[in-house]
């Protein structure tokens, strides 16, 4: 067995994976210390609406962050088919065409908030009653923003030059340096303008940084705005677009049924299914550990028309999504209850029912967000988004043409709408891969076959 084991790990793809998996575990875990950790300090420095002021700032920060309108993913998928078809050229138009675009408009857009902010700031600022420091804060923290965007689109080029794992750890350190920095700055008794400074100071130097590394492991790649090609953008339209609007239909999905819920049945039942749905789906942020770390492999698989292994590392992600989160989902449902109790110091109570609903949800979902890994992988998740929209919509507006619905009945209505995604993603992926019974035989065979070869 550990032969077996030893063979698996020595393959250079596996060890790529291992080391991607690794650096997105460990990310989410200082994302998940540094929100534990700030609660206590700065709501001691800064009080309740201090922190609350701060937390609505950076939302800000984070939306522009992630204004590169699906663009990333595509050129990304694009990118790891040209160099896998030896043709960097192509993949350094790709992004800088990419770049030019997604730039331009975030710079755009900062543009705009700032002269909003010198408007703001100058004669109207006393009629609205605006704090200047807030306003400095915004146009900080756009700027802080904009350089969280050259990051994102450089880390396309760690991706698609097999150094993801290195990407994502570079990128990653980068949350808890500025977290410990805003802690170190309230601690000191300093408030949000000073943070937002000190995190524009770290976010500069580790973007510059991330850059010289990006040369240094990418040869062939360079900025080159003069190399920017409308053609391209327009090849990649479709794909953005379509992952664009993924982004949308779940914040549809998510948020939408709540507000729809509490409209019918009121704020109470809203607040129960919304707390019952964050415990549900706290295992959840944890799904793309393993399938973001394997879609740059999953893309190079099928650049180079090696459907074997791409049948491998669809199967091995879907196997073990459903191997690691059904005992999660089992435990969800059981202890759900309790947990929601705890939490809510016994103010919100609901039955095994409404967890169960909601665990067998985030499984399904688990799953059908496993096997869509593969369209991602080929840059068409057109192929599915527009049915991801309707079933959202579906979904969302289903409290309103109910009877009297609850908590319980609007986690079977997501259940329901998770399960029709799992049909449309496993019928369009079995029509585009054929992968049959016979296929996935073969596919199992192979991976046995693959870990006894060196035992």
């Amino acid at each position: 067995m550990l032969g077996r084991l030893r063979s698996l790990i020595s393959r250079p793809d596996v060890r790529r994976i291992a080391h991607g998996i690794s650096a997105n575990l460990l990310g989410r875990l200082w994302v998940l210390a540094l929100q534990v950790a700030s609660v206590p300090v700065l709501t001691a420095k800064w009080g309740a609406a201090g922190y609350g002021q701060w937390l609505m700032l950076t939302a800000i920060s984070t939306y522009i962050a992630l204004s590169d309108f699906g663009f990333g993913n595509a050129a990304a998928a694009s990118m790891i088919k040209s160099l896998t078809q030896d043709d960097p050229r192509q993949a350094n138009k790709t992004f800088s065409a990419v770049w030019t675009l997604v730039s331009g408009v975030a710079a755009l857009l900062i543009l705009v908030i700032s002269l909003a902010i010198w408007l703001l700031s100058g004669s109207f600022v006393h009629l609205i009653n605006v704090d200047r420091s807030l306003l400095a804060c915004i146009s900080i923290l756009s700027i802080h923003a904009f350089f969280a965007i050259q990051m994102n689109l450089l880390h396309v080029v760690y991706r698609s030059s097999g150094n993801y794992a290195f990407g994502t750890m570079m990128q990653e350190i980068t949350y808890p340096l500025e977290g410990f920095a805003v802690l170190a700055v309230a601690a000191l008794g300093y408030h949000a303008l000073a943070a937002s400074c000190a995190m524009l100071v770290i976010r500069v130097i580790l973007s510059a940084n991330f850059f010289l590394n990006a040369r240094k492991r990418a040869p062939w790649f360079h900025l080159s705005p003069k190399n920017s090609d409308v053609s391209e953008l327009r090849r990649l339209f479709a794909p953005a677009v379509a992952t664009f609007n993924l982004n949308v239909s779940s914040a549809i999905s998510l948020q939408g049924i709540v507000l729809s819920l509490g409209l019918v049945s009121g704020a109470a039942m809203a607040g129960l299914f919304g707390a019952a749905r964050t415990i549900s789906r706290a295992p959840a942020q944890f799904t793309s550990l393993i399938t973001r770390a394997t879609l740059p492999e999953l893309t190079s698989a099928l650049a180079r028309d090696d459907k074997r292994s791409a049948n491998v590392i669809m199967v091995i992600n879907i196997a073990t999504t459903v191997f690691l989160f059904t005992p999660v989902a089992l435990a969800i449902a059981l202890l759900g209850p309790f947990g929601l109790k705890i939490l809510s110091h016994g103010r919100l109570t609901a039955d095994h029912q409404l967890f169960a609903a909601l665990a067998a949800a985030v499984l399904i979902q688990a799953i059908w967000q496993s096997i869509s890994q593969y369209f991602i992988a080929i840059n068409r998740p057109q192929v599915f988004a527009f049915s991801y929209t309707l079933i959202a919509i579906a979904v969302a507006a289903a409290p309103v043409v109910l009877s009297h619905p609850t908590a319980t009945t609007a986690a079977m209505v997501a259940l329901i709408g998770e399960l029709a995604m799992l049909g449309v993603i496993g019928y369009a992926w079995r029509r585009e891969s054929s992968m049959g019974a016979s296929e996935l035989r073969a596919t199992l065979d192979h991976i046995r076959a693959s870990m006894l070869k060196k035992s």
